[in-house]
């Protein structure tokens, strides 16, 4: 691991982001892949980093509790264009959120469980499905009533939802019915899409 003033000054140092439990590699020119580690500690620079991109209307590729993942801030009506657009996913087909904590569920979500049971599923690698709330952005999935939610059991991503305005579109960082990736090289045709910063 690296400490958080290490982090900082590659964090400076590069333009272009993704956020990996690897080792940091160059992947084009300026950008970087940026190693967080497992420890929520060491990871406060990236992930304020990532919500900061978010916020920008960018789209991250991040590691989850399952594969590696791209987001956008839900309620970015362009944000969650472009995450459709680089995933090349046809528009119709529905997009869950991720959240931090379970009292968030609430403001996106009519929930139709008692909480003990959602407290026993989440966080994990489950996604709970309910009718969505008048709260959720009217474009986000439009063809449905229904939005799949989810809580990763993984540390660095829920400090990204709780350092972002509202949920965050996550979906699998691979072209529309490829296989799924584990490994930052598996998706490398989508990392020059990807979010650009300058810090």
């Amino acid at each position: 691991s690296f400490s958080e003033t290490q982090n900082t000054c590659r964090l400076r140092n590069a333009q272009r982001f993704l956020f990996s439990d690897s080792e940091i590699h160059n992947f084009a020119m300026t950008n970087k892949i940026v190693k967080i580690g497992r420890m929520v500690g060491k990871a406060t620079v990236a992930a304020k980093v990532a919500a900061e991109a978010l916020a920008a209307g960018e789209v991250i590729a991040v590691p989850t509790d399952t594969i590696y993942g791209i987001a956008a801030l839900v309620q970015n009506k362009k944000a969650v264009e472009k995450l459709y657009t680089i995933k090349k996913r046809n528009p119709s087909k529905p997009i869950a959120i991720c959240v931090a904590e379970i009292e968030e569920i609430y403001n996106w979500a009519d929930v139709t469980v008692a909480r003990e049971v959602i407290e026993d599923l989440l966080p994990g690698q489950v996604t709970l499905v309910f009718r969505r709330s008048d709260l959720l952005n009217n474009n986000f999935n439009p063809d449905t009533e229904l939005v799949g939610v989810r809580i990763p059991d993984y540390p660095f991503l829920r400090e990204v939802c709780s350092m972002s305005s509202g949920p965050l579109a996550l979906t699998s960082a691979n072209y529309s019915a490829d296989t799924s990736t584990l490994q930052v090289e598996e998706f490398a045709t989508l990392h020059d899409s990807l979010q650009s910063l300058s810090c």
